[in-house]
């Protein structure tokens, strides 16, 4: 297992402790101005160029024998296989494997989505990223060679670390760090000093600042802090050993930053800054997709936001927005952290104004007359998906009604349309009122063909007789007086953990070494690999299915249930099939989310707490589901966890809140906002759930819309919370009176919620919603608004309802409802198969808000 390590650390450090500064800070200009120091503004008339400065770093152990990817081959390539994941030394750094595919990611992307030229796309790889090419890229591609107005990015992706440095200015008395290619440690002298600190790129960001518009993107971990670090089964983290003995002491080489923040320094220059996690989280690497290809949990979740159909027109704050639930909707455990000012959070990735109105357009590139097929310019890279329609728009800008719909599954950047007519002879009638470069806006929008959820279900090589055997051996190692049983891998610290891997029973060690345990599993096997530490062993062990219920599981391709997809490894899903025994031998399987398990824990760590609040990121879905028997209900728990995935990954084409003025909050007790990044929601506490609108949406005449929300407990179930729909019935918000004179307010509580663990006893009088009615397992809480147009309500709101995996009663039959295109789509979400998926209007919007629910404090 590898890590990111991240030098923003030390920028992201007050944010991370509760600070507000992230509405201080100067506005940035648009892209054809930029500012002076003196305040004044230069103005660029020519069109401003694009230009980006990409780093990836692999191979860190310098091992000849390593092959670094390169842009020029397949952008997302398997790590190299005859090189084998090393560890790296205590002093060192560890060779990453998912770098390069980022870059290369990212590369495509802004060639393909964002208008950036090739020629403008600077990639430094490997041997090439020392300490001074890095700075000398910067200087020569972001600074020298650009114009003023010009857009600019810098994209890290490797190791970061830190180095002490008493007169730095940090109160933890470190520099974060950038680590080239030329590391060095151990550290003797200042001439040993190859790391990048964050001062002296920080230096940069604000030379480059006041001449052109900068974004920098951090995947590296503490990248509030910056590292790819550790080892959980999240995937390969990356991270490097600081340097403590050593003491730079030097002062800032910026001296006007003395006495200032990073975080306020960088807000001042007018750059927008996107690290991959807060300071005391590890960014990580996993395998992504059937080929297990290495990739950056931020970057790839962050190439997904960026493909979406408005993503070129979404605020920077929106686009970290929907990264937040993208990075959720992967189990990703640490949260990214956005630093900029207000202004320049207002305006797009790139620093350009937005409009959350505007529908994504495209143009037209050809078109074949006799068969009225379309190619227009725009592809999967703008999240456009076979089913999607679009109309013209007339050369005065009108919408007129000539239809066209993408007909098959596009490439990255084109896609082939028809004219949406009845016969052939009409499309070619139609067709021929098409011109090169017309330009058509997406009116309805189709959900990519793709699984709702991936499962890891192991090798099924034994038999029922075989895997009693081995669970009368688990039962002599729960009486040796070295080893306790762990049931609930969830709740309880893990330090081993036994498991088959089709041919030999394995047990991890909690250095995370794997050691074979042999094909056939005995007691005495297992005690005799557990070192004699005096401590007892707090094993979990998993049973693979047998070959008998293997074969009666139907999911993925091929079966009813294909929306749910078979991984080919463990790595690449975002559950795992887990067995074990109960006292009659009777064997039961669950779903178990891999992040969510308390340990293997680290070597010498003994509190669970401690562990948890090193890895603090939350994930929406639920931890672990109810023990079954039968494959049935095991297919019926996988469909079920497919929907509430599908539910934390659903963005909305249009982006922005398709202009509605309103974003969802929880408020406690004194009425304050909670934030999901500090805030945890405690057993039998009740909040409000409030609507707090954008201001300069609400100068304008707002948009009336029906508003749904629903939350998304522990246990998986979705519960419709606003509107009741039996006593107030559905009406548009914000209430705007006839006479005008009532207008919106900034803030509107809709409705009281209350935290109801499975173990509540106190009593909440006068509360409509109290006593609890449904208790249910605390742990993740998803709160989901959508909203629609004032003159399209759902049918039947009762659709965004559902039972969870964690209950034994069944959802009763509902009969058939009313329905509308867009509540098809939703409905869908929770459907057994791919394909065919309903097309919905552009006009609804999505937000989900994640919380954490915690037993009450004693």
């Amino acid at each position: 297992m590898l890590s990111r390590y991240s030098f923003v650390l030390g920028l992201i450090g007050s944010l991370l402790c509760g600070s507000s500064g992230l509405q201080s800070g100067q506005a940035i200009g648009l892209a054809s101005s930029t500012r002076t120091d003196s305040g004044t503004t230069t103005v660029q008339t020519s069109k401003p160029t694009r230009r980006a400065l990409l780093i990836g770093i692999e191979n860190y152990e310098h091992d000849p024998q390593f092959q670094p990817g390169r842009c020029e081959e397949a952008t997302r390539k398997p790590a190299p296989k005859q090189i084998a994941r090393r560890r790296g030394s205590a002093e060192g750094f560890a060779s990453l494997f998912g770098t390069m595919n980022d870059v290369c990611a990212i590369r495509e992307l802004l060639i393909g989505r964002f208008n950036f030229e090739a020629a403008n796309v600077h990639v430094l790889a490997d041997k090439d990223a020392t300490h001074d090419g890095i700075l000398t890229a910067f200087k020569r591609y972001i600074i020298d060679e650009a114009q003023p107005g010009d857009i600019c990015l810098f994209f890290y992706s490797g190791h970061g670390s830190q180095i002490r440095n008493t007169r730095g200015g940090e109160a933890d008395q470190l520099d974060e760090t950038l680590v080239p290619i030329d590391w060095k440690r151990p550290i003797a002298k200042r001439e040993d000093v190859k790391e990048i600190r964050d001062k002296e790129i920080f230096k940069l960001f604000r030379e480059a600042s006041k001449k052109v518009t900068l974004t920098a993107l951090f995947d590296s971990c503490h990248s509030g802090g910056i590292s790819r670090g550790g080892v959980t089964t999240g995937g390969r983290a990356k991270t490097g050993p600081p340097e403590l003995k050593f003491d730079l002491a030097e002062p800032p080489p910026d001296q006007d930053q003395k006495g200032e923040s990073d975080q306020q320094y960088l807000e001042r220059t007018g750059a927008l800054v996107i690290t991959a996690a807060r300071d005391d989280q590890e960014a990580r690497e996993n395998d992504y997709g059937e080929l297990a290809i290495p990739r950056g949990n931020f970057t790839y979740s962050l190439v997904e936001v960026l493909q979406s159909p408005n993503a070129g027109n979404l605020s920077a704050a929106r686009i970290f927005d929907r990264l937040v639930v993208q990075m959720k909707s992967h189990n990703v455990s640490h949260e990214p952290v956005v630093v900029g000012s207000a202004a320049r959070r207002g305006l797009s990735l790139f620093g350009e104004s937005v409009d959350p109105l505007k529908r994504p357009e495209v143009n037209v590139v050809s078109v074949d007359y006799s068969k009225g097929i379309v190619a227009l310019q725009g592809g999967l890279a703008m999240g456009l998906n076979e089913g999607c329609e679009f109309i013209k728009r007339s050369d005065e800008g009108k919408i007129t009604t000539l239809r066209i719909r993408i007909s098959q599954k596009p490439d990255y950047v084109k896609s082939i349309a028809e004219v949406v007519a009845e016969g052939t002879t009409a499309k070619m009638r139609i067709a021929k009122t098409i011109k090169v470069n017309d330009v058509f806006v997406l009116d309805k929008w189709a959900a990519p063909d793709e699984p709702n959820l991936v499962v890891w279900i192991p090798p099924a090589k034994l038999s029922t007789a075989q895997l009693l055997a081995a669970v009368q051996e688990i039962e002599r190692l729960s009486q040796s007086d070295r080893v306790q049983i762990v049931a609930d891998p969830t709740t309880e610290l893990v330090t081993h953990f036994l498991f088959h891997d089709g041919a030999n029973w394995l047990l991890k060690l909690p250095d995370n070494q794997i050691v074979t345990i042999g094909a056939v599993l005995t007691a005495r096997a297992v005690l005799d690999k557990l070192p004699d530490s005096g401590a007892k062993a707090k094993l979990f062990y998993s049973l693979p299915p047998s070959g008998e219920l293997a074969g009666q599981i139907k999911l993925g391709d091929g079966t009813n249930n294909s929306v749910i997809a078979l991984a080919k490894s463990p790595g690449e899903a975002h559950y795992w099939l887990v067995g074990r025994a109960l006292s009659d031998s009777t064997l039961e399987y669950c779903w178990l989310l891999p992040d969510a398990t308390v340990g293997v824990a680290k070597a010498g760590e003994t509190n669970a707490t401690n562990i948890k609040a090193a890895n603090t990121g939350v994930s929406p879905l639920p931890p672990i589901t109810d023990w079954k028997t039968k494959s049935i209900d095991l297919e019926d728990l996988a469909l079920r966890l497919g929907r509430i995935r599908g539910w934390i990954k659903l963005q909305s084409p249009q982006g922005d809140s398709g202009g509605f003025a309103y974003h969802l909050v929880l408020k406690n007790g004194k009425g304050e906002v909670l934030s999901p990044a500090n805030a945890t929601l405690e057993d039998g506490e009740i909040l409000t759930m409030a609507l707090v609108a954008d201001e300069s949406r609400l100068q304008a005449s707002p948009q009336q819309r029906h508003v749904y929300v629903f939350d998304i407990d522990g246990s998986g179930t979705a519960t419709l919370l606003y509107p009741d729909i039996a006593n107030n019935g559905d009406t548009p918000f914000p209430y705007i009176s006839s006479s005008n004179d009532q207008r919106p307010t900034h803030v509107v509580e809709v409705t009281k919620i209350k935290i109801c663990g499975p173990d509540l006893t106190t009593s909440c009088a006068g509360d409509s919603r109290c006593p609890c009615q449904s208790p249910s397992p605390l742990g993740p809480e998803t709160y989901v608004m959508l909203t629609t147009p004032k003159d399209e309500p759902l049918p039947d709101p009762t659709v965004l309802q559902s039972t969870g995996v964690r209950t034994t009663s069944e959802a009763g039959a509902r009969g058939a409802r009313a329905s509308s295109p867009l509540q098809d789509l939703l409905t869908s979400i929770g459907s057994t198969s791919r394909g065919n998926r309903p097309v919905a209007p552009v006009n609804w919007s999505v937000e989900q808000v994640f919380f954490q629910s915690v037993p009450k404090k004693p």
